[in-house]
Order: C-alpha cells, then structure tokens, then sequence
C-alpha cells in the first residue's frame, strides 16, 4: 500500500514505468524523436535517488541546477518540478532505513530485504527494501543505457546531469552536507542496493561505448601543469573542450574508486566494464598524466587482493582439483579486462611506460633503448612499485596451471596489450623467469603427456593460444611492426638501399607510430635465436591448429638483420616449417597463415642476396627456391577453403615480385638506324 515515493504503489508503478520505457528504447533499430529522449533524460535523475532517505545517505541530498547548466553542454529541458514531485511524496510515508528505525517499526516491514549474499559488507546485509524503490532506480539506470545505445548522439547534451563534472559530484567519501546533484557515478558508488549500483556502471559504459560517443569525446582536454602534468584549476568559462576534460577526469575518478572499492563482487564486471569504455575512448595525451597510472593501480591492486583471498575461496572439485567460486573468477576476469583495456590506451604519457618498466637491472634488452627513464613526481614510491610489478606479477598469474583458465587467458589478454603499447616496458622485464615461464619453450614442456580429461586438455589448449598470442605480439612490436611487408614493399619498388635496410631493421617508422621502441641488431638476433631454439618449435609442433597458426603469424615481426644474424639451422627452422606446414597441415587456418609466412619470406631471400658481403649468393638457387614457392601457392590457391585461395594469392604476387627483381637485366636494345 501507500502512493508515495517510498510507498509501494509508488514504487511499483514508477518501477513499471522506467522498464517499459527501457523495453521499448531497447527494441532493435528503435529511435525515438528528439524531444521523447530529451523529456527522458531530462527528467530522470531524481529517479536515481528514489527512495532513498537523506538519513541513510545525506549525499544524496538535491540542490538547483546542476553544475553542467551554465556549462557549453547544458541542456534545457530539464525540469526542477519531477525533484519536488518525488522528493515531496517520498518524505511522507515509508521506507525507513535499517539504522534509523526505532524499537516500534515492526521487523516484518523489511522482510522483503534485498541482500548481496556473503560478498557483500555488512552496510548491504542490512539494506531493507519492502517497497522496492531500488527497481525504481535500477530501471531508470536501465532505460538511459537503453537510451544511449539507441541514439548516442542524442545523449550527448545530457551528459553533463548524468555525469560528474567535479569529484563533488560523486564524492568517494561520504560528506554530512552535500547539496551538489545526483549523477550516474554516485549511484554506482554508494547506492544501497548493488542492482542499483551495478546498473548506474552499465549506464556509463554505453554513453561511451559508441562510435559516435568516442569521436565527441575527442575534442575533451584540460590544462596541465608543465611541470608535473596533472590539471591545473579553472578559473574562466568552460569551454565544450574543457567541459568534456572536466567530464573525463571526474567520471574517470569515479570509475577508479568503483574498481578499487566496490564491496559487492557481482557489481565489480559493470564497474570495469565502464573503466574500460572510457580507456578506449578518452584522448588521454590531452589529460593529466595520472588518470592511467591511477587506474592501471586500482586494477591491479585489486587483482592482488583477490588472488590473496582466493586460498579461502577454493572448493574441492571431482576431479580433484580447485574448483574457485565463480562469482570470484568472474570479478577476477573483469578486472584483468579493464587493466588489459588501460594498458592499451592510446595517447599513453611516456612516464606510463617508464613507471611499468623494470627498475633496475642489465639487460640485453634494456641496453638497446637509447630514451631515458625518469619518474613522474607526482608517483609515490609505493606506487612506482607497484606499476613495475605489474608485467611479472600478470606473467606469473597467466603461467599459474592452479588459476582458472578464463583468468590466464584474460592475464595473457593484458600481457598483449601491454606488448602492443608499451614494448620497451615489456622487453626490460622479458629474461625474468616469470615471463620466460610464460612463453610456449616452457609452458608447453610441462605437459609432455597426453591429458586425459578432454574438458582440461580444452582448457591447456586456451592458455596454450594465449601465450602464442602473446609472444607473436611482442615479436611484432619488437620488429618494427609489419616488417615483413615493409621491406616486401621497397624490394617490389627497387628501392633497397642500407637506409631502407636500417629502417625495416627495428625503427617504428610507418606502423604504430605511438611508440619510439627499437631492438638494435645484435638484440634482435638474441631475441629470433631463443625464439628459433624454443618456442617456435613448440608453436609448430603443437596439438591444437590454433596455436600453430599464430606461431605462424609471429614471423611477420622477423626483420632482415635477425634472419640474416641467427644460424644456419635456426634459419632453416624458421623459413622451412612455414613451407611444411603449407603442405601437409590438415587446418585450413594453418595453411593460411602458413602462406602468409612464406609469402612475407620471399622478400627476404631476394632481399639477402644484396646484403651478402663474405660469399656471393648463387643467383639461380635464389629463383629456383622462389620458382619452388610459387609452384606451391599456386597449388594452394586451389584449396577447398576460401580462407586459404585468399592469402595465397596475396603470397603468389609477392613471389612474383620477388622473382622479377632476380632475374637479370635484359641486355639493351640496339638502337634503330
């Protein structure tokens, strides 16, 4: 009974009201006319606070306007009635929450109490919600996610009363006077109710989880500090440039917060979700230099809290082994997936890549990076300490056989990221034995006999996969990204030369321009050496189709100078299995990226005999090895699968490249009288 906000008419029906609005704004290709979405959006967000008493959470308390209405993002239609309207009928009967009741209020009024089950803390053990005001919330959460993954363009301007614009906004620590608005990001924080909570995240991954939501959020910036990159204080008006800077900091803080504290381990995947829309949205090398860092270290010491506890959370299986709590390995997935998506953040300040990097040490790798390293001040020890353990301490948990296989795989995801974007951090840690146990040498020698149990074998072959992955990423990375079809392209156009040599060799110049890494020669050839004696090998020779395609695909980073540095048998290895496999693999995915490699490794046999110095190449074994290649992807672009005829070709145009640029010159024609 009651028709008040708390009562639960009320609640019922302004909980029906929001789920058909978010039912019918879900509908596929659905997208209501301007003014609907204004008059939704314009009027939710008392909705987000309903039900909720100033006693039991004094944030929530609403004043005027928002921050956001004087702001270049304004909008207009919103309407201060709807506050007065719930804020008025919520107050005259109702919900009474659990701290303020007194010995009269009878214990069956909460007896529908909502719960969070054993994760949650004791403050949501004892959250009463008889008349159900949090599917009022929730379901208001649910139709703005609905809203903006119809028409993301139309939820810009509400952006600003959704969003925080300012820390005030959310206030990650409670304050006993906080007249500031309701937004998306203090639901998600302190909501009572953790359906609430993990919907408000929802809501704020699909405002930017949209093509049309990253491009509008480009143009945000703020104004740094020149001296400790971090964002100076405004003072003047705020600019549609500006605002988005001050939308981006705020929510990214909020974010942070949610990832780092959220008591409920059911609410953690929508939190990290959000974190990592916004990681590949936001224009972070217009941002402070701490928002990366900052998340980077929520994820992980998150991550570090929950393997800690993890012991506690093991439950013997049939099977014999550990059986973890899914609702743990779950959470555990979500953060390696936001840390993976922070990690590849595009626009990454340089001190990011130094603060992951390796602190100390010698290394063959690290001797080959000609930038200096420097700390960021605004880095507290404690924190660089943690930002360079991040590599090994992924590492170890992506080569851990007791962890579920879903964490290594998505550990193993952050490790490619990481590979990617930061290569030099990557490479100063790579002869850790941590890292070194997760590559396919090592990881791949431990299981030498057949696994008995398909569903486990199925598991080792996903980790498996990953670790490929992984060492094809860094391989690229390390070669300069695409060599092959780099110097594939200046053999085709004549243009070989020792400055194009030295390009292709190990400068970034031409692909993935962000990052000013480079192994020097002699690294390389270090590196393509244990690759050759170890993990390629492993790669090729294993069990499941989609590890041996991407050992494979890990020769797209092998550049001229390692080829031609490593030994006679290693190079054999390394050019012969592609050809092998091209032959016999009964994988059709293993024949394509075999053709691929033998197409890239003709530029490279053309290309050798120029650079030959101490003996000259025999110019006729040079054509009758290309004349064999071609002979054999010209069979394979008679192959059953399409997926195989399409790389073929591609690898039967560069042979013939290959083969034009060796035949010799014909002689000149006779002039005609």
């Amino acid at each position: 009974g009651g028709g008040g906000g708390g009562g639960g008419g009320g609640s019922r029906y302004y909980a029906s009201l929001w789920r058909c609005a978010h039912l019918c704004a879900s509908r596929d290709g659905a997208r209501w006319p301007a003014p609907v979405v204004a008059s939704l959006a314009g009027r939710v967000r008392p909705f987000l606070s309903f039900g909720v008493e100033s006693r039991e959470s004094s944030f929530f308390a609403r004043g005027g306007g928002g921050e956001g209405g004087d702001s270049a993002l304004g909008g207009d239609s919103y309407d201060a009635s709807a506050d007065k309207t719930v804020s008025s009928s919520s107050s005259a009967r109702g919900y009474v929450p659990p701290h303020a009741r007194d010995e009269s209020y009878s214990d069956s009024d909460a007896s529908d109490a909502e719960t969070t089950g054993p994760s949650g803390s004791g403050r949501e053990r004892g959250y009463g919600d008889r008349f159900g005001s949090s599917k009022v919330r929730a379901n208001a959460c649910a139709c703005v996610a609905s809203l903006a993954r119809a028409d993301p363009r139309g939820a810009h301007p509400f952006w600003t009363r959704l969003l925080p614009t300012s820390a005030a906004q959310y206030g990650a620590t409670r304050t006993v006077k906080n007249k500031t608005p309701i937004t998306l990001a203090r639901v998600m924080l302190h909501d009572p109710s953790p359906r609430a909570r993990a919907g408000a995240a929802a809501a704020v991954a699909q405002l930017f989880d949209a093509p049309a939501s990253r491009q509008y959020l480009s143009a945000a910036e703020t104004k740094l500090d020149s001296k400790t990159g971090l964002a100076l204080r405004r003072v003047n008006f705020a600019s549609l440039s500006s605002t988005l800077g001050d939308l981006v900091v705020a929510t990214h803080g909020a974010l942070t917060h949610a990832v780092a504290s959220e008591p409920a381990l059911a609410c953690v995947p929508s939190a990290c979700k959000a974190c990592a829309a916004l990681a590949d949205a936001a224009p972070f090398g217009k941002l402070p230099r701490n928002l990366l860092p900052d998340a980077a270290l929520a994820a992980w010491r998150r991550i570090s809290s929950l393997q800690a506890k993890s012991g506690t959370r093991l439950l013997p299986s049939s099977s014999g082994g550990p059986n973890e709590d899914p609702e743990l390995v779950s959470a555990t997935v979500a953060l390696l997936s936001a840390l993976a998506a922070t990690l590849g953040a595009k626009g990454a300040p340089a001190s990011f890549e130094d603060a992951l990097s390796r602190e100390s040490g010698e290394d063959v790798f690290r001797e080959s990076m000609t930038e200096s390293k420097t700390k960021e001040s605004f880095l507290k020890p404690a924190d660089a300490a943690d930002l360079s353990s991040i590599v090994l301490g992924l590492a170890s948990l992506a080569s851990d056989t007791t962890a579920a296989v879903a964490v290594r795989c998505e550990a193993f995801g952050a490790l490619r990221a990481a590979a990617a974007t930061h290569a030099a951090a990557v490479a100063s840690h790579w002869r850790d034995t941590r890292v070194q146990a997760a590559l396919p040498g090592l990881m791949f020698a431990t299981r030498q006999n057949p696994v008995a149990n398909k569903d486990q074998g199925s598991a080792e072959d996903r980790a498996a996969h990953a670790s490929a992955r992984f060492l094809a990423e860094f391989l690229i990375a390390a070669g300069g990204g695409k060599a092959a079809a780099a110097l594939s392209a200046a053999v085709e156009n004549d243009e070989i030369s020792s400055a194009a040599a030295e390009d292709v060799g190990g400068s970034r110049k031409g692909s993935r321009k962000a990052l000013a890494f480079a192994l020097q020669p002699e690294a390389s050839v270090a590196l393509w050496t244990s690759v050759a004696a170890e993990h390629f090998p492993a790669m090729a020779a294993h069990a499941s189709p989609l590890v041996r395609a991407s050992g494979l695909s890990a020769l797209t980073g092998l550049t001229l100078e390692a080829l031609r540095g490593v030994s006679k048998a290693h190079r054999a290895t390394l050019t012969e299995t592609p050809r092998v496999l091209a032959r016999s693999d009964d994988s059709a995915n293993v024949r394509a990226a075999a053709c691929r490699a033998v197409g890239a490794l003709a530029s490279f046999e053309t290309a050798d005999r120029f650079y030959e110095t101490e003996t000259d190449a025999d110019s006729e074994t040079v054509v009758g090895s290309l004349a064999s290649d071609a002979a054999l992807l010209v069979a394979a672009m008679r192959d059953g699968s399409k997926s195989v005829r399409l790389p073929a070709s591609w690898a039967v145009a560069n042979v013939c490249g290959a083969l034009s640029f060796s035949a010799p010159a014909p002689p000149p024609r006779a002039e005609a009288d």
